[in-house]
Parts: C-alpha cells; structure tokens; sequence
C-alpha cells in the first residue's frame, strides 16, 4: 500500500512539473523573444506573430500595423535602384489600407555610412492612416533589407505602447552576416 501511495505521489509530482514547466516556458505578453535567422537578429514582443519565408520574416499583432522584415540576399541594390523599389513596396503595401491617399508619397533618399538608405512615407485619408516604407542597403555585406509599417488606426491608444515596441525593434535588428554586428540604423 505505502509502495502504491509513493508511485501516485511521484507521478503526480511528474505531472506538476510538466505542467509548471510548460507554463513557465511559454512567454508572457509582456517579453520579448530573440529571432535569429536568415541572418538576421532582432528581439521581438511575445504576442506578434511571426511567419518565416525565403527571404525574410514577417512580423505583425493584426490589430494596428503589419510589419516586413526582407533581406534580399542576391545583392545590395544600389541607390539609383532605390525610387523604383521604394514605388513597389508603396503600391504593394496600398493594397492593405483602407482609405484614400492624401498627396503624393514623401520619399527621401541618400547615402549613409554602411550603404545606401531610402524611406517613403504615405498619408491616407477617410479614416486617417500612414504607411511607411524603408530600405537599408548594407554595401559590406552585399545585401538589402526592406521594412514596411502600417497604421491602420493612428488614434488607437495602443498606437504609442506599438510605436515604442516597434523603435525597440529596430534599435535591436542586425545583419549579422560572417558573425559581423552592423546596425540597421
């Protein structure tokens, strides 16, 4: 009897911690979880979703924005190539908003210390909404990557805990090709 009391008690002991483990593994909405692929390297929040392709990562909640993070691994794409990429990734991304644009796009671009650097900044009206469009060219490393924000709601009172966790993100991205650390800002 005393030798059936012992095996219930250390199965059950078993179960517990299975259970407490597998609670304590998975992460609060409150943490951030390091991505580390396509050499890439960033830290993200626990509650976005993320999908992997062939050339990048997807990050979005669903609710306020949507994210793209895509390296183009074939080349960095020089800065006279930089307009008609910026112009795709507008039209691409338009097909998500739901408003009418107000104006043409603000784009802007130039060179920086690691290569070259675009953005393009798109307002809509009817409701109000923005889309940003980024390319960073990494010359050194022979590769582009291209990042997409959509606000689909700017009045949201989430939008400014999205915004911090978004600039968060960036400040943390890296290319981290042949173990080199080189800052996507």
């Amino acid at each position: 009897m005393m030798k059936l009391n012992l095996r219930l008690n250390v199965r059950l002991c078993l179960i517990l911690l299975v259970i407490l483990i597998s609670v304590y593994s998975v992460a609060g909405e409150g943490e951030w979880i390091w991505y580390n692929g396509h050499d890439l390297r960033f830290e993200y929040p626990s509650n976005w979703g993320l999908i992997n392709s062939s050339t990048g990562v997807v990050l979005g909640n669903n609710q306020t924005f949507a994210l793209s993070i895509v390296m183009h691994k074939e080349g960095c794409y020089p800065l006279s190539q930089h307009p008609q990429l910026m112009d795709y990734m507008l039209k691409i991304w338009n097909k998500e908003m739901d408003g009418t644009p107000w104006g043409d796009p603000i784009t802007q671009y130039g060179e920086t210390g690691i290569g070259p650097y675009s953005s393009g900044t798109q307002l809509y009206k009817n409701p109000d909404q923005y889309l940003i469009c980024e390319l960073q060219g990494y010359t050194a490393k022979n590769v582009t990557i291209s990042f997409a924000l959509v606000n689909m709601n700017p009045n949201d009172s989430a939008g400014g805990k999205t915004a911090l966790d978004i600039a968060r993100l960036r400040k943390y991205l890296s290319v981290t090709l042949s173990g080199n650390h080189t800052s996507f800002i």
